[in-house]
């Protein structure tokens, strides 16, 4: 796993300095370097939706900005994603962790995300990791920065 202080630090380097994010334990190690650090700002949300749309916010304002959320959460920021940041093309750099593993059964939810489905009153919708834009191997090349 990667270190909070690497990640932190190589998103700082890119001009992310504000965060928004829900309590998670797998997140814990960043959320903690993030309020330790006096340059950089950590919003907690009720739910992930609202830390879509806290960190849209910051971006508004001109602040590049992280969404830090648990997969288990995920469905919550659909709408703000869909409807807010995707509609204005505001970037937020999303952090999610993934939780229910066999290996890691941490989470209550009956359902088998592991599976790679959720089931829904239509049917299961699979689950798969969103690419990085067309050619991109890493952050500077996955995220259109500009200026």
């Amino acid at each position: 796993m990667i270190e909070a202080q690497d990640f932190v630090e190589a998103a700082r380097s890119r001009g992310i300095e504000w965060y928004a994010g829900v309590p998670c334990s797998f997140l814990m190690p960043f959320i903690n370097y993030v309020i330790n650090d006096e340059r950089l700002t950590y919003i907690s949300s009720a739910n992930e939706g609202d830390a879509v749309a806290t960190a849209a916010g910051a971006g508004i304002g001109g602040h590049r900005a992280a969404v830090m959320i648990q997969n288990s959460g995920l469905g919550n920021a659909v709408s703000p994603l869909t409807s807010l940041t995707y509609v204005f093309r505001i970037p937020l750099l999303l952090i999610c962790t993934h939780r229910g593993t066999p290996a890691k059964r941490s989470s209550p939810n009956p359902f088998s995300a592991d599976r790679g489905d959720v089931p829904l009153p239509s049917g299961p919708v699979p689950i798969r990791p969103a690419p990085l834009m067309e050619g991109a191997h890493d952050l500077d090349q996955g995220w259109p920065i500009s200026g």
